[in-house]
């Protein structure tokens, strides 16, 4: 009896630490072409998100406010004038703020628009600053807020100077006041380069350069050098993410807040080779870590079964990164590869033949490797899924990933069955998924757009779907 008990017990303890819970709103016709949905965030007054024209997001968008039980309480209309440039837009602790930007062809004045939680303007806008008049500079001019931050970086060149690009770095306050600024050489040819990532707290900054690898038509074609430094300016220091054998073909850079760390962690090749090699880590801390660590064999023969090349793997797409609580990371990345078919219709009746293409889009396994602190490889996993769809650019495809301190939980459409399903597979320290059904066909008749979904709090994943009746939101409470 006692063990029928304890059983009992330990049952109601699980479903209780694994408590998941789904919301969705009602569904909604939109009557404009406002379709494309980016989620900004949730705190106590609601959840807000954008809709806009994905073709003329620079110009018009709509943000919206939802209550905490997916209600739509207000909506405000974003319009520039014909020489102003949306940029930006970011939920800070007075509301919304929308940086624009006027004589938009070339990014002259910067200026920055304050609504509060009610999407209601608060006062006249602020003038920030003004940049350089030339197309160049507006094509490099970033506006970064780390998350779970309230503060805004900018970045841009002082100078067109082929040789040598002057950067101008500034981070402002959610009050828009100055709390440092700074000038940055950076040792690269101007034209030869581009600004793949920013990482930044208010200290520090990591500024992530890809450059053209070789002039060859090798596959991988670029190298990635980061570049740290202190928020003013000093002790600016470069280091080659690649060597004379090996070529970082993707990754994410990371700052840990903690202990103000930079961390790089992606995927490695052999320079003129195909396949992914294995993952690379970088931490720039005391001492410099850096790590190229190979696929195994077993590791490989368990992505690829039994027929696999032990060269490394083939089609497999960089995703993300993540801290771990100790100052690891961990390394996301999905199978991918996408097919185009051309089909001719013969018509024996005379009339022309009809041609049509058949695009394919196939998302596969997920990889996710945890590493330590110091590199080494804690565990490797992966998860087993097959979503493959034709003519919708794959829209309801890959993954969302939800992180907790804990716990990592993948969310996934399952496409393959007759009527689609939402799955969890969550991950934690011992490196072994655990499944679970969040959404069955019977509660629910569409699909969700996955690969936007956003983690707003440390409990909740909102999730844009499509269904018969009209745009949902879901909110996932893990």
């Amino acid at each position: 009896m006692m063990r029928w008990l304890l059983l009992l017990i330990s049952v109601i303890l699980f479903l209780k630490l694994n408590a998941q819970k789904v919301t969705w709103s009602n569904a909604r016709q939109l009557d404009d072409r406002n379709n494309y949905m980016v989620i900004l965030g949730e705190n106590k007054e609601g959840i807000y998100l954008i809709r806009m024209n994905y073709r003329n997001r620079r110009h018009n968008l709509i943000l919206e406010q939802f209550s905490l039980d997916l209600k739509l309480i207000a909506t405000k209309k974003i319009i520039t004038n014909k020489n102003e440039e949306l940029l930006n837009v970011y939920l800070n602790h007075k509301g919304v703020m929308v940086f624009y930007a006027a004589d938009g062809k070339r990014i002259k004045d910067i200026k920055a628009k304050q609504l509060n939680f009610a999407l209601e303007e608060e006062g006249k806008d602020t003038f920030l600053f003004t940049l350089p008049s030339s197309g160049f500079e507006a094509r490099l001019f970033r506006i970064t807020q780390p998350k779970m931050q309230s503060f805004f970086h900018f970045l841009y060149p002082e100078n067109n100077n082929p040789d040598k690009l002057a950067w101008h770095t500034m981070v402002l306050d959610s009050s828009l006041k100055t709390l440092s600024s700074a000038t940055l050489t950076l040792d690269v040819k101007a034209q030869d380069y581009s600004i793949s990532q920013i990482a930044v707290s208010k200290t520090k900054l990591g500024l992530l350069v890809r450059t053209p690898a070789t002039k060859s038509k090798s596959i991988h074609e670029d190298n990635y050098t980061l570049f740290t430094t202190d928020a003013q300016g000093n002790s600016l220091k470069k280091y080659e993410l690649f060597n004379d054998s090996f070529i970082t073909t993707a990754g994410g850079l990371l700052l840990d807040a903690q202990t103000n760390t930079l961390l790089f962690g992606g995927m490695y090749s052999l320079k003129d080779s195909t396949p992914t090699k294995g993952y690379y880590y970088f931490k720039e801390a005391e001492n410099i870590t850096k790590t190229y660590t190979p696929f195994t064999p077993k590791f490989i023969a368990e992505v690829e079964g039994k027929t696999h090349s032990e060269n490394g793997l083939f089609n497999i797409d960089f995703r993300d990164c993540y801290l771990r609580d100790d100052g690891g990371l961990i390394i996301t990345a999905e199978e991918y590869r996408y097919t185009r078919e051309m089909a001719t219709d013969m018509n024996f009746g005379g009339s022309v033949p009809q041609t049509s293409y058949r695009n394919y889009y196939y998302y596969n396994d997920v990889l996710a490797i945890s590493l330590n602190p110091d590199g080494s490889t804690h565990w490797a996993a992966v998860l087993r899924k097959d979503q493959t769809s034709m003519n919708d650019e794959g829209i309801y495809s890959s993954i969302a990933v939800h992180s907790t301190p804990t716990q990592m939980h993948f969310l996934y459409n399952d496409v393959a069955r007759k009527r689609w399903t939402l799955n969890s597979q969550t991950i934690g320290a011992s490196g072994k998924f655990s499944p679970a059904i969040l959404i069955q066909p019977q509660d629910y008749n569409g699909k969700l757009i996955i690969r936007d979904a956003a983690q707003v709090t440390r409990q909740h994943t909102i999730i844009c779907g499509l269904t018969e009746a009209g745009y949902v939101l879901v909110r996932v409470e893990l």
